[in-house]
């Protein structure tokens, strides 16, 4: 809940600043930029701590199971964690390392609205959670969780993914050339950094995919097998 919470402020947060930062990209500021940005590392550091102290509640066994009330398991939390997901230790742990000084100091208050697309980028995070939540609630089966599902990939896909694309078309449009030439009018650390994060973006998309593949699967073999097991019943009443 907290995730989803903080999730749709920094959505909110992102779509005001582009608004109010859209007729110039480079220049144009909001007050809103920094002040998110101050707010989102320490709950980066919040979640990384959630998530590992969650993984070793479920993989410990249950008399070790204290972490909840005893602060001294939190780094074989931490480090159970990392064993088992890495990438997302990283992820955590090390973009604010890089962007927040990078959006405070570095960047001389530049493209605010490039930064509000990136808060953007939190706009599939309440569909995962709500995805758990009704996993907890045992309610797989149930077409909230089908829906959620599909609106769940429909907003990875627009805000993680096409919106590098959206951010390049802009930049096109600020500057008055074709598409096309975007990449060599911007910086080749931009193209770089804008690499590796969209790849990431891809990798995780393709995981949520090929899970809701999988899922729709089952739930069709799952009813091809009730229809076997009614139409054995109907013929044998009908003989």
């Amino acid at each position: 809940v907290v995730s989803i919470i903080q999730a749709c402020i920094a959505v909110f947060v992102g779509l005001v600043v582009m608004m109010n930062c859209r007729h110039d990209m480079i220049y144009d500021s909001h007050w809103l930029t920094n002040a998110y940005a101050r707010f989102g590392v320490p709950y980066f550091y919040y979640d990384l701590v959630v998530m590992a102290m969650a993984l070793y509640l479920r993989t410990e066994p249950l008399k070790d199971r204290r972490i909840s009330s005893n602060w001294h398991n939190l780094i074989p939390a931490l480090k159970l964690f990392w064993v088992k997901r890495k990438l997302m230790f990283l992820h955590h742990f090390a973009l604010p390392l890089m962007f927040y000084p990078s959006l405070l100091y570095f960047r001389n208050g530049l493209g605010d609205f490039v930064v509000g697309a990136f808060y953007v980028f939190e706009l599939p995070v309440p569909y995962i959670q709500t995805r758990h939540i009704l996993a907890k609630l045992d309610c797989k089966a149930s077409p909230v969780y089908i829906s959620n599902g599909l609106v769940m990939l429909g907003a990875m896909l627009i805000g993680r993914i096409l919106m590098f694309p959206y951010l390049y078309y802009c930049y096109a449009q600020y500057r008055g050339i074709p598409f096309s030439q975007v990449l060599g009018k911007i910086p080749i650390k931009c193209t770089i950094s804008c690499i590796i994060l969209g790849s990431l973006q891809v990798y995780w998309f393709c995981i949520m995919l090929r899970g809701t593949v999988s899922y729709f699967r089952k739930v069709i073999r799952q009813w091809l097998g009730a229809d076997k097991g009614q139409n054995a019943v109907d013929n044998s009443f009908g003989s």
